[in-house]
């Protein structure tokens, strides 16, 4: 798999969820998605291919390619499969 089409590529995307999910859902979910990535540990990757649901696939890419942006201690994978947190 590869979910590299899911990368961030622009700001329209923000609006968009927030219109579709309704603001309260979207921001409970984006802190949801950072809460994990903020607590995952040095050296350690989360799997996304295999613990996010195929209909999350987008909105959680785009939220770790934003998380990326301002914590440069964390990569994806070539294939945007996994994100990790480099030690």
């Amino acid at each position: 798999m590869d979910y590299s089409q899911y990368r961030l590529t622009n700001w329209d995307w923000t609006d968009q969820y927030k219109k579709s999910m309704g603001e309260t859902a979207y921001f409970a979910y984006k802190d949801k998605v950072v809460s994990l990535l903020d607590t995952l540990q040095p050296g350690y990757f989360y799997d996304i291919e295999n613990n996010v649901s195929t209909e999350n696939i987008d909105l959680f890419m785009k939220i770790c390619c934003m998380w990326i942006l301002t914590n440069p201690n964390y990569d994806l994978s070539r294939d945007y499969t996994k994100i990790r947190r480099r030690k």
